[in-house]
């Protein structure tokens, strides 16, 4: 497949394959070259955002091109020849979403059009990341940007786990005045509650996530050491916890890939250090309360 090939699908957003396509056009022709940071980049305008979503909504909303690359320092709607592919024509617009793009067009109609993380992907990526290129991209990007930015997914499932704990220890009211008998069921689970809840926000990651949603794994035995109660009440508990629809136990093979690794890592140890029988562990998420 080469360069000509990505432009026979009348307009393109190219995909990885094809991205890393272009990636080894420029590097075949020397054309690379052409695309040099710039020494300075003005960050004033970002220096409000704090979340990789704002991040992502803000700078694609921009003609950040030329913010970053000296060479693609390009007025809106104007034409100029392309540096990414040779007699190819080149201009930056916004697409029907508000989305700034770089558009490359041949001179038989194919077109192609890469928004600011597909360049930064192409200019400064490498196909061995292509599983995780797209935030690959977005981190350079925001170190280019002096930014430290938080994952708002992070942020929404810290400020759950707080939520949750605040209806546990009774420091919101409006559960126990509305749903008193459900108050008071959480009440009889309160300790083994409170510790599903009890995560910081550093051992949040998104691998961890079921339908949108932080997991973790809870071993039956973890529970009994920590809360110092028998392993049959701990395994009772959970199940009309997860009855109830206040926990939910995630099937095995549901999980998570990376999740599940781990499982069959833990299951493999075990075996060989000659247990017979597995302790119960669960994989639990918490909705809110």
């Amino acid at each position: 497949m080469d360069i000509n090939s990505i432009f026979k699908g009348g307009s393109v957003k190219p995909n990885t394959i094809e991205k890393n396509i272009i990636r080894q056009y420029l590097h075949n022709t020397d054309r690379i070259q052409h695309f040099q940071i710039r020494s300075y980049i003005d960050n004033e305008d970002f220096s409000a955002i704090t979340t990789t979503q704002e991040f992502e909504h803000y700078i694609q909303s921009q003609n950040a091109f030329g913010k970053v690359f000296g060479n693609l320092d390009m007025a809106e709607d104007e034409w100029y020849y392309c540096d990414f592919v040779s007699g190819n024509d080149a201009w930056i617009s916004k697409d029907e979403a508000g989305v700034y793009r770089y558009f490359s067009k041949t001179k038989f109609g194919g077109t192609i059009s890469l928004n600011i993380f597909d360049v930064v992907e192409i200019v400064l990526g490498n196909a061995d990341e292509a599983e995780n290129a797209f935030q690959s991209a977005r981190s350079l990007l925001a170190n280019l940007f002096e930014l430290e930015l938080k994952d708002e997914w992070v942020l929404q499932q810290a400020q759950k786990y707080q939520s949750n704990l605040q209806y546990i220890r009774g420091e919101r009211k409006d559960l126990e005045q509305a749903y008193p008998a459900v108050f008071q069921f959480i009440q009889k689970y309160y300790a083994i509650l409170e510790y599903f809840n009890d995560h910081q926000e550093d051992k949040l990651y998104r691998v961890f996530s079921y339908e949108n949603q932080h997991v973790f794994f809870s071993a039956t035995n973890r529970i009994k050491e920590k809360l110092k109660i028998s392993q049959s009440t701990v395994t009772r508990s959970i199940n009309m916890l997860a009855l109830s629809g206040l926990i939910v136990k995630i099937p095995h093979q549901k999980l998570p890939s990376r999740m599940l690794e781990i499982s069959d890592a833990i299951l493999s140890y075990r075996m060989n250090q000659g247990y017979i029988r597995r302790q119960k562990d669960y994989v639990l998420h918490n909705p809110r309360v």
